[in-house]
């Protein structure tokens, strides 16, 4: 999949932490009130994907560090016109500490983050 170009518009697929108001509230950020499963450390969203083609009753919320594999996974999820689905990027402990709130995640998911990053793999 190409690179999105940066300064391509993904909202409401992708968002930094910086676009989130504080105090935060899940349903003006998917405009339901549908489950919300997190998963940290989403990469290029292939969980999101797959997980919120077959749960269109939940939503998904992918956190990534790195903006340029969040953006990817961002632009997939415009493409498959997931509504139940977004990618935020930022740091994942910012965003327990300031907006995600207490016991509003029903599901908690972490496939391998890769803290270390490498110019090549």
């Amino acid at each position: 999949m190409p690179r999105p170009k940066p300064t391509k518009d993904l909202k409401p697929y992708f968002q930094t932490l910086e676009d989130l108001e504080n105090p935060f509230d899940w349903s003006d950020f998917f405009g339901n009130d549908n489950p919300v499963v997190l998963d940290v450390g989403a990469g290029r969203g292939l969980f999101l994907f797959n997980a919120s083609g077959a749960s269109p009753d939940k939503n998904f919320l992918g956190m990534e560090i790195d903006y340029r594999e969040g953006r990817r996974a961002a632009t997939r999820l415009l493409k498959a016109e997931r509504p139940n689905a977004r990618v935020l990027g930022g740091d994942a402990r910012i965003a327990f500490d300031k907006f995600i709130p207490d016991s509003s995640i029903s599901e908690v998911h972490v496939y391998f983050p890769d803290p270390w990053w490498k110019k090549r793999h």
